[in-house]
């Protein structure tokens, strides 16, 4: 089988169009923005439920409101 050097005039172009197009792409990325300053205002919020099983309150907290220990 012979090879035409027409074939690898065309074959070494496409290849370094795909080179040159490769490293046309490959940039550098941007860099990160800064981290915004924390708020010193936080919050946390829950839903809750007194759920009763077979009459019983199932959670930790006594009569005045405090857990028990």
């Amino acid at each position: 089988m012979k090879i035409r050097p027409a074939t690898i005039k065309a074959a070494t172009i496409a290849l370094s169009l795909a080179a040159a197009a490769g490293a046309a792409s490959a940039q550098t990325a941007p860099a990160a923005p800064a981290a915004p300053e924390p708020s010193p205002v936080t919050a946390n919020i829950s839903l809750t439920t007194n759920y009763k099983f077979r009459g019983q309150d199932q959670d930790a907290i006594g009569n005045n409101g405090f857990y028990k220990t």
